[in-house]
């Protein structure tokens, strides 16, 4: 469990294939040289189930959605 819980939103919201919700979220590196610090997030529903992503690609500098 994490060390803190807190509401993004609510589930009802997020439809099938629709909007997601964006949110942020506390990013602790786990060497001293990884960046500290809050990163930007989003949750969707797919397929019946919420999927949450950082919202950050890993080849390219720009944001997935």
């Amino acid at each position: 469990m994490a060390d803190s819980e807190r509401v993004i939103g609510r589930s009802a919201d997020l439809v099938e294939g629709g909007t997601g919700i964006r949110f942020e979220v506390r990013r602790r590196g786990v060497k001293e040289t990884e960046p500290h610090g809050d990163v930007r997030a989003f949750v969707v529903r797919w397929e019946g189930r919420l999927h949450a992503y950082v919202n950050q690609c890993r080849h390219q500098a720009t944001e997935l959605d």
